[in-house]
């Protein structure tokens, strides 16, 4: 697939919208195809009256006249009108998916996001089955483990994020798929110290202004539990996973924001699967506040580890080696958590990233997409 930016992205489309609204389908789907490949894949100005005039005669194979739908108001009040549909629906920007479903207060879901077109096949799944939940339907994949050779993958975490701890819930399925040739790495990172690093609000929800934006936020993480909970493991057993949020389908957790400073530096200490698993499990599964020392030396010691911990955490040592992770995020391109890294090279910022993740541990090489004009796509994902 190509891609490519144009040098003066992003060119204004409301003319292209509105020559979209006035064409009927399946003119309409044809037209839309030969607008985003001249903008995204040529690289040509869909600003401009006489390039749409062109990308028309060339992609309808017609003499039609632009010029309708470029000046009649009527479809700039049209485009407004499905523009404001859209927004009471809950779309919180674009490409937003509407799936009619008379069962469901709203009369439907509304699903955003390129890299959610599994949740929007399992909606439509959903239509055919006696309840609304949605089906888990398999993220795409090119290739399958286990490993046949030794790769190493790093994960760069904190405690304080629910995009986080969902990724912790699935590290497990990444470890029983690759096998014994996976070098697993957790590396404890304070994701704040980060975000001001890189110049990121530090409460990435804050600074979202919308409702849909919000609601959708929360009704996202509320799918990725539901989705994880339900899509067997490679033992085709599931694993339901619990997590509170602050609002929303999974509102209960009282305890957020959550200083992890100390958890973090305990992570340090003792960097174990079952005692990183314990920490994340109080946090979010248990909504007890880790911040406490006398709360995190229950839970330690509920997980079988010496309480001590938790004062040695408190040692010049400790705070050192989290320093040094946090620099080393820092350093090596990490812009949200959780992030994977693959083998001291590839950064993946997500937990929706996991089957890329996968796929290239098992040697899929992520080229780099390469325009010919304009500029580069950074695309980032919701693992704040």
């Amino acid at each position: 697939m190509q891609l490519g930016f144009h040098k003066r992205h992003p060119l204004d489309n409301v003319l292209a919208m509105k020559l979209l609204t006035s064409t009927q389908p399946p003119l309409r789907d044809i037209l839309t195809h030969s607008i985003f490949d001249a903008y995204f894949v040529q690289g040509l100005d869909i600003s401009s009256p006489a390039m749409l005039q062109s990308l028309v005669s060339q992609a309808l194979d017609c003499g039609m006249d632009i010029q309708d739908g470029l000046e009649n108001p009527k479809w700039e009040q049209v485009l407004n009108e499905t523009t404001n549909e859209a927004r009471e629906r809950g779309a919180p920007s674009a490409p937003s998916y509407w799936i009619p479903d008379s069962r469901l207060p709203k009369g439907g879901r509304i699903i955003f996001g390129a890299e959610r077109l599994h949740f929007v096949e399992g909606a439509v799944k959903s239509l055919e089955e006696p309840n609304t939940a949605i089906v888990p339907c398999p993220l795409p994949r090119i290739r399958h483990g286990p490993l046949k050779t030794q790769r190493k993958l790093t994960l760069f975490f904190d405690f304080s994020s629910p995009w986080n701890y969902l990724g912790w819930t699935q590290l497990g399925r990444i470890v029983e798929e690759m096998g014994p040739d996976l070098d697993l790495e957790l590396v404890p990172t304070l994701l704040g110290i980060v975000f001001k690093e890189i110049g990121t609000p530090i409460e990435p929800r804050k600074a979202i202004t919308s409702w849909q934006a919000s609601e959708w936020n929360d009704t996202d993480m509320a799918n990725w539990v539901e989705y994880w909970s339900h899509f067997p493991m490679a033992d085709g057993n599931e694993y339901p996973v619990k997590l509170m949020w602050v609002e929303g389908p999974l509102k209960g957790k009282t305890h957020f924001p959550i200083r992890t400073p100390l958890p973090l530096r305990v992570a340090c200490l003792k960097t174990e699967w079952n005692l990183i698993d314990a920490i994340y499990k109080a946090a979010w599964a248990k909504d007890l506040d880790i911040s406490n020392p006398t709360v995190l030396s229950s839970v330690l010691t509920s997980a079988g580890y010496d309480p001590f911990l938790v004062e040695a955490a408190d040692t010049p040592a400790a705070r050192d080696a989290l320093k040094n992770n946090t620099t080393r995020a820092v350093e090596a391109g990490v812009c949200g958590f959780p992030t994977f890294q693959v083998d001291g090279k590839e950064l993946f910022w997500g937990q929706d990233k996991i089957d890329v993740v996968c796929d290239t541990l098992l040697g899929w090489d992520p080229e780099p997409v390469k325009p010919e004009f304009g500029r580069q796509a950074d695309w980032g994902g919701m693992g704040w």
